[in-house]
């Protein structure tokens, strides 16, 4: 669990708090008919990325013995990213005045020069072994892992703010490259190096050590690819087989540490749904590559990695970190916490579904559903929160 004291642990929960809002702008915002391109900002940028940010104050100076030191840097990282955020999602909107696209990668990018240097100040010095608490060779892949999505993300950040200038990309070519790099190179990379480590030491199992490597190594090559290649020949088919082999490689391997562990948390089996929700938009990605599919069944691979693989594996992990036992709210139980995770993954399913068939009254159906268990969650989390606040 999030610490309960004052300093990094609180930062940490109030930039869950802000993702917790994207996430309800993004399901409800969708109900509304936002924008598909700030559907996606608000999905990746704003709920999976804030609590990426607010988690790694309190994880990633860990892994090498520190504690993020205190300081007003997270605060001024948060009003950064949280507004720029904002006007990258607003940008999309027909009637936002020029230069809102550009104001707000500034404020993102500004953001996460803060988020890098906090984090390098609280580890200038360290002299610890990264591989102290590594007690296999999964996790000891694992903590090699851990830099490769924060140089995704600095190069992302870059490309979208280059995107708005005549400077040169690093990588990404395109929007919807920038988004792989957020959504696959950050998002998806640190779902699995921090799963490697923490999965198998929640369910009380050991970790599988080529499997693991395996996903760790196509995990971080697999982004670069994709954002450059994006849907381009040879190489942007390669890249989307190695990155798809990465996520349901890392599916298969969570399947069989289910299978050995007695262990069956509300967050832990949202973490399960939302991999196999990962698997099962590789498979679409795949055929419309191949030529299996209509390229028009992309729609229902993008739901279902936003809706499906990245919203509910992070909801499950924040379930684990913040279990609905503590919060004194009445109905912020582990049943309402188990029907949250469901609505939002069946309603990712739906809209899918509806959107790969071209049925918009399915894909509203979906959207309706994922919007209410998104509520539901907020308010158990919330609860959470306010209970270990007033500890």
């Amino acid at each position: 669990m999030a610490a309960t004291g004052s300093g990094v642990g609180r930062w940490t929960r109030l930039f869950t708090l802000a993702g917790v809002a994207f996430l309800l702008l993004w399901r409800v915002g969708l109900l509304a008919g936002v924008p598909a391109g700030s559907a996606v900002e608000l999905a990746v940028l704003g709920f999976v990325l804030h609590v990426v940010f607010g988690h790694a104050y309190l994880l990633v100076p860990a892994y090498f013995g520190r504690v993020h030191r205190s300081s007003h840097l997270p605060g001024v990282h948060l009003a950064l990213a949280a507004s720029g955020t904002l006007l990258l999602a607003a940008s999309h909107f027909s009637a936002t005045p020029d230069g809102t696209r550009l104001a707000g990668a500034l404020l993102w990018a500004a953001g996460v020069a803060v988020f890098v240097g906090s984090l390098a100040r609280s580890l200038r010095g360290v002299a610890r072994d990264p591989f102290a608490d590594a007690s296999n060779l999964a996790e000891r892949a694992a903590v090699l892992a851990v830099p490769v999505p924060f140089v995704y993300l600095a190069a992302g950040s870059y490309d979208l703010l280059a995107a708005q200038t005549a400077a040169p990309r690093l990588l990404a070519a395109s929007p919807a490259g920038v988004s792989h790099l957020f959504a696959a190179g950050v998002a998806a990379l640190l779902v699995f190096a921090l799963g490697v480590r923490l999965l198998p030491r929640f369910l009380g199992v050991d970790p599988l050590a080529a499997p693991s490597v395996f996903v760790l190594v196509a995990g971080s090559v697999g982004p670069g690819l994709l954002a450059a290649s994006l849907w381009g020949g040879w190489l942007f088919r390669a890249a989307a087989a190695v990155e798809g082999a990465a996520v349901v490689a890392f599916f298969a391997h969570a399947v069989v540490l289910f299978a050995r562990s007695d262990r069956r948390r509300v967050g832990l089996s949202g973490i399960l749904a939302g991999l196999a929700a990962g698997a099962v938009a590789v498979l679409v990605a795949g055929g419309v590559a191949a030529g299996w599919l209509s390229p028009a069944r992309i729609e229902g691979h993008v739901a279902l990695v936003l809706g499906g693989f990245l919203a509910v594996t992070v909801a499950g992990f924040l379930v684990q970190f913040y279990p609905p036992s503590v919060a004194d709210a009445r109905g912020a139980s582990e049943s309402t916490t188990r029907a949250a995770l469901a609505a939002l993954l069946g309603g990712a399913a739906v809209e899918a579904s509806g959107l790969a068939l071209g049925i918009s009254a399915l894909a509203s159906a979906g959207r309706a559903l994922a919007a209410a268990g998104s509520v539901a969650l907020a308010f158990v989390l919330a609860a959470v929160v306010a209970a270990l606040e007033a500890r």
